[in-house]
């Protein structure tokens, strides 16, 4: 049965919830437990997943094909019709293999990178502030070899594969991993950035408000 499908059969019976998400490491450690406690305390209620980029969950938001989604604010910054609520803030950071000397540092700065392989984001999947840093860094590292990745999971693997050094917000990572290290980049906007849970103002879906209960107690 498709997702549509579904929806429609269970929502004669049951509050339905379609949680749209970016699947970062944060994501994939954190929802277990989420589902798990929104599903005790609320039995009849059903959910439905889907894994796409920020930009398209934005555009499925505004459709209503999601219920909410999990998204950095600056890539909803600029709908009035969607209500945000800030969940964690996270900085700039480089997800470096073991390997690689820079491991060791506690901070990297841009002008490290400059021989480096780097792992960027395709540019139409990438938030605002991202795409700006990537500009930055490209503008600043000209000899530095570039690859491009589509997901926050491909780009781990090939850190993990010793292929370059990935940059993304440190949130979207894990710091406990044994083959590549998380390192904060030095980068002139110390602004934080900011992770949280999005829905449309005119949502009134009964299973949504507990569902974004639950989100605040197992991500803040």
């Amino acid at each position: 049965m498709t997702i549509e499908g579904a929806r429609t059969f269970e929502e004669k019976n049951f509050s339905s919830l379609l949680i749209g998400y970016t699947s970062t490491y944060y994501e994939i450690k954190h929802f277990p437990q989420l589902i798990k406690e929104f599903n005790k305390l609320y039995p009849s209620s059903r959910l439905y997943l889907e894994n796409f980029d920020h930009n398209v969950l934005k555009q499925h938001l505004l459709s209503q094909q999601c219920d909410v989604i999990f998204p950095m604010q600056d890539s909803i910054i600029n709908s009035a019709d969607i209500q945000f609520i800030p969940l964690i803030t996270g900085q700039f950071a480089c997800i470096i293999p073991t390997n690689n000397k820079l491991a060791s540092h506690h901070a990297v700065s841009i002008s490290d990178l400059k021989h480096e392989t780097i792992i960027l984001f395709n540019s139409n999947i990438c938030p605002p502030r991202q795409f700006k840093l990537q500009q930055f860094i490209k503008q600043a590292c000209p000899d530095a070899n570039y690859l491009y990745s589509d997901s926050v999971l491909l780009s781990h693997t090939l850190v993990k594969g010793g292929l370059g050094i990935a940059i993304m917000v440190d949130l979207a990572s894990v710091n406990d991993a044994n083959n590549f290290k998380v390192v904060p980049l030095t980068y002139p906007d110390h602004t934080p950035y900011i992770y949280g849970v999005a829905f449309l103002k005119t949502n009134h879906n009964p299973a949504l408000k507990e569902f974004i209960t639950c989100a605040k107690k197992n991500f803040i």
